[in-house]
């Protein structure tokens, strides 16, 4: 294999992978789901999973008792997609989310 051919694969295989991570948070996009918040939820509550700006929020389907009606997915403590097979963990997501979602909620 020459230089050249390794030097394509090398640059092709990150953005392969990238875009197989992010396709895979955007097939939860609009899942029902029941999630715990530390400090906003008692115990799990629906909703549904949005994006905003590339960024995964749990939408919950009625406000919380301190008025909250949605959340970033890193601030969610327990999640659950209803419905269907797949359910990936909540880290693996996390894992999945574009890093802006983070460095942009911080700061």
């Amino acid at each position: 294999m020459s230089h050249r051919t390794r030097a394509l694969i090398v640059m092709l295989v990150p953005a392969l992978i990238g875009n197989t991570l992010a396709a895979d948070n955007r097939a939860v996009v609009n899942k029902p789901v029941r999630v715990q918040v530390a400090g906003i939820t008692n115990g799990a509550v629906p909703g549904k999973l949005i994006t905003v700006e590339g960024c995964l929020y749990v939408q919950f389907d009625q406000k919380t008792k301190d008025g909250f009606v949605s959340v970033r997915l890193d601030q969610v403590t327990s999640l659950q997609i209803l419905g269907g097979s797949a359910n990936p963990s909540l880290d693996t997501m996390l894992k999945q989310e574009p890093q802006k979602c983070f460095t942009d909620a911080n700061g």
